[in-house]
């Protein structure tokens, strides 16, 4: 609702463009509305007349709202501002809040929001949870849900069959609280038409062991991140998605005295998802997993475009198998993986990397750079080389400074044309 911007704009220029612009509603059907300056709060009645009137002028439009909203010590004015605006919850159609302070978000007493298609709420709202509950299920074209810090989270969980893409992100907080894993896997079979997944627990929530794995029919992207490894074997081993296409996994924490195998959660995750052909996309932290367990799953995955693996020590054993032997002819005779392009490989805080590590880890960029143009794997498709291999700038210094010929080695493929990502960030939270 800046005045120096269309539409209130166009009101200011003469009287004609003034009466114009006011008298189209679809002008005023969008609007971001950001209470963030103490000026801002000061003029609580104005800017209250002034949301009234744009949301007048906007008729009987579909409503398109943003409301940020960060001043902590005037929850009147921005709860005056989500009565106002909840006033038309009838026209919402996509709406995103951010409640940064203490607002009291008022009951609702619609049956749905007939044409809701996106929600969003970021906040720690005082909110009767049922009011907003209910409605929401009922919305028949709700495709986007992504709440974070919204309270009574077993409350509202799946299944809403309409539902495309489901976003959690930071239960809020209760002594008393978990996430109730085996009824969000019961829920998760029944959402048919999700298609994307994201779960983001970054603080350390009690879980509820699920009973049955959830079978997610039409899920294409998951993207799970938890506060510590266990967290996330115990979510992921709880579900399966045949039709996958991007999977990213990680964790704020790891402590190598928890239980909680990740890989072999990962493996029976895949597993019972039938080795999904379209998973092209693979982003994992598999800190202190065995290479040998992590290979055998990268075996598995024959069409993966793009992979990334964080936390595991860069060895022959984990190194030998992505490194490609091809005949004179171009046949491929051995190496993972042969379609990916994109290979990032970050080790984190492991012990420091030995001669015949860094060689395993030469030959290996060197072997899927220097892809000869006709070469194929065992069904007759195109082996691709390699665009872009990443490493934290920590083991890039290490490298260069222990290990000069290996180094040189790398950098000529990159003076050749590869892309040499290197990363700033060298470390997570680690427990000894």
């Amino acid at each position: 609702m800046n005045p120096h911007q269309a539409p209130t704009l166009l009101t200011h220029v003469c009287r004609e463009w003034r009466m114009v612009a006011r008298s189209i509603p679809d002008l005023w059907s969008s609007m971001i509305i950001e209470l963030r300056f103490k000026k801002t709060v000061s003029a609580g009645p104005v800017f209250l007349d002034a949301l009234q009137d744009w949301l007048a002028l906007s008729r009987n439009r579909l409503l398109t709202i943003e409301y940020h909203s960060t001043i902590r010590d005037h929850t009147d004015i921005s709860t005056s501002i989500l009565n106002l605006i909840c006033s038309h919850a009838h026209r919402w159609k996509d709406v995103f809040f951010d409640v940064d302070g203490h607002e009291t978000a008022p009951a609702l007493s619609l049956d749905s929001f007939p044409s809701l298609t996106q929600f969003q709420y970021r906040g720690n709202p005082a909110i009767q949870v049922e009011s907003w509950l209910t409605p929401l299920r009922r919305s028949p074209n709700l495709c986007t849900l992504m709440l974070e810090w919204w309270p009574a989270y077993n409350e509202w969980s799946l299944p809403w069959p309409q539902l495309t893409s489901f976003h959690v992100d930071d239960i809020v907080e209760d002594a008393n609280a978990a996430f109730d894993l085996n009824r969000f896997a019961a829920n998760l079979s029944q959402s048919t038409q999700l298609k994307s997944l994201q779960l983001d627990f970054t603080e350390h929530v009690a879980i509820v062991p699920a009973r049955e794995r959830g079978f997610a029919p039409e899920v294409v992207d998951i993207d799970i991140n938890v506060f510590a490894q266990p967290m996330l074997a115990e979510i992921i081993q709880a579900l399966a998605a045949p039709k996958l296409e991007s999977l990213t996994l990680g964790s704020e924490h790891y402590d190598p005295h928890e239980t909680g195998d990740v890989t072999r959660a990962l493996f029976s995750f895949l597993s019972d998802s039938g080795w999904p052909s379209a998973l092209r996309i693979l982003l994992v932290q598999l800190y202190g997993s065995p290479e040998v367990e992590v290979v055998e799953i990268l075996e598995r995955l024959p069409n993966l475009i793009e992979l990334r693996v964080d936390g595991l020590p860069l060895t022959p054993v984990f190194l030998a198998p992505l490194t490609f032997r091809i005949s004179d002819d171009g046949q491929l005779l051995s190496g993972t993986n042969p379609h990916v392009s994109s290979l990032l490989l970050y080790r984190y805080e492991q012990a420091q990397p030995q001669l015949e590590d860094i060689v395993a880890l030469a030959d290996m960029v060197e072997s899927r750079w220097h892809v000869p143009p006709n070469a194929v794997d065992g069904n007759g498709r195109a082996v691709q080389r390699l665009d872009e291999f990443g490493m934290l700038k920590y083991d890039v210094e290490y490298v260069e400074k222990n290990f000069s010929e290996q180094y040189g080695r790398i950098e000529r493929c990159r003076l050749e044309g590869l892309r040499w990502t290197i990363d700033p960030i060298d470390s997570i939270s680690i427990t000894p």
